[in-house]
């Protein structure tokens, strides 16, 4: 979690210097931002999106984050208890290997999440430092 929060802070910190000023930065970040929820996993199935979203499934901090959380906590559960019949409005879960594919998620791709992750970091700061350094030109 602390890598992704890292990214949001990326991406904070370029938001803000490419705009300049906090007003204009706070009203254009979520046109940034909601998108990336919206496609990260959590609300919709990523298996179900059309290719033409997968650029922003791609995008999605939040994707990589949900994905390697939902690894942590469901791939070492062997069994899930009280579930006794699956009926055709209720699904049943039996193990962690199971929620992982309902959410169309792979255990191996944890590494590449946090690798991901990292990128983003790097390159949203770097976009962030060269969006500072213009404004800092630009003043003088």
């Amino acid at each position: 979690m602390i890598i992704i929060i890292n990214v949001a802070i990326s991406i904070g910190y370029a938001i803000a210097c490419i705009f300049g000023k906090a007003s204009l930065a706070l009203a254009i970040l979520p046109i940034f931002v909601v998108p990336l929820l919206a496609f990260g996993g959590f609300y919709i199935n990523v298996s179900s999106l059309p290719p033409y979203f997968y650029p922003l499934k791609y995008l999605s901090y939040f994707a990589y984050g949900f994905e390697t959380v939902a690894i942590n906590e469901w791939s070492r559960v062997d069994q899930i208890g009280g579930c006794l019949t699956t009926t055709n409005t209720t699904q049943c879960y039996r193990t962690g290997e199971d929620v992982l594919h309902s959410l169309s998620f792979d255990e191996n791709n944890l590494y590449w999440n946090l690798l991901w992750s990292f990128v983003m970091i790097v390159v949203v700061r770097i976009i962030a430092f060269l969006a500072l350094f213009t404004h800092a030109n630009l003043k003088k």
